[in-house]
């Protein structure tokens, strides 16, 4: 944990209002806010540690940090502690849904509705990418969509959502909505695995509207495919980031 800010401001007081391990998470979520290394992940002191500094218990303690937990500010790893999450959205895989990563960070996901149609067959850029086959003749609904982080643009999507699949997809207003949740609230499927490809690229006229930066301009690009445990396809799609330095293809990752 980095230096400790004024201790007037790190006073857990027992007697008052405010549950103790309330006052002791807001003091701990102060110092994430607080941090300016980004770099490296900041890591927090043990519970043995911050039961001793505030003369709490450690059952406070786990409290705290769970709500910190619970707002998506902190992770756990196993035998090597609890570390703050950066403020700023690192870490994109292009694996799981966006609003999925972006409240991992702690922020706000949001988007922008850019299109949405009826097509028939996946385009040609995108077949060199997939893993499960598919059918030329197949109607797809495309959703081309903005994605932001605290309102900021950090995404394009367009993704490619077997029609058969979605019946009243029409009613859906893409605003804001998290794709991933309305496949299990709406219409039953749990999205389970993803076969991904990442890779280095440019950024075409479309996506650099999109994400406010210069056509020509390098971006990371994610082409994924998710599906049920039992292999059914949801979605077949491509996701551009902005300032990403990585290519990496990853397959059959466990989701959730």
């Amino acid at each position: 944990m980095t230096e400790h800010t004024n201790t007037l401001t790190r006073v857990i007081r027992k007697a008052g209002p405010v549950p103790v391990y309330r006052q002791l998470a807001e003091i701990l979520e102060q110092d994430i806010k607080a941090s300016s290394d980004f770099e490296t992940a900041m890591r927090l002191p043990s519970e043995h540690d911050l039961a001793g500094e505030f003369q709490v218990s450690r059952v406070t303690v786990r409290q705290a940090l769970d709500h910190l937990l619970s707002k998506g500010l902190i992770y756990k790893e196993r035998g090597r502690g609890t570390y703050a999450r950066s403020t700023h959205v690192r870490g994109m895989t292009g694996l799981d849904g966006f609003s999925t990563e972006v409240s991992r960070a702690g922020l706000h996901p949001g988007s922008a509705l850019l299109g949405f149609e009826l097509v028939v067959g996946l385009p040609d850029g995108m077949l060199p990418y997939i893993f499960q086959r598919s059918d030329a003749e197949q109607e797809y609904y495309r959703l081309q969509r903005a994605r932001t982080a605290n309102g900021e643009p950090i995404a394009f999507e367009e993704a490619y959502l077997p029609a058969p699949r979605y019946p009243d997809i029409e009613s859906v207003n893409w605003e804001d909505a998290s794709l991933f949740q309305l496949l299990v609230e709406k219409w039953g499927f749990e999205p389970a695995w993803a076969d991904a490809v990442l890779q280095i690229g440019v950024a075409n006229k479309i996506e650099a509207g999109a994400l406010q930066i210069a056509e020509g301009d390098p971006v990371m690009i994610a082409w994924r495919v998710s599906s049920t445990e039992l292999d059914e396809v949801l979605e077949y799609t491509k996701s551009v980031y902005r300032s990403e330095e990585c290519a990496l293809t990853i397959r059959r990752h466990k989701l959730g």
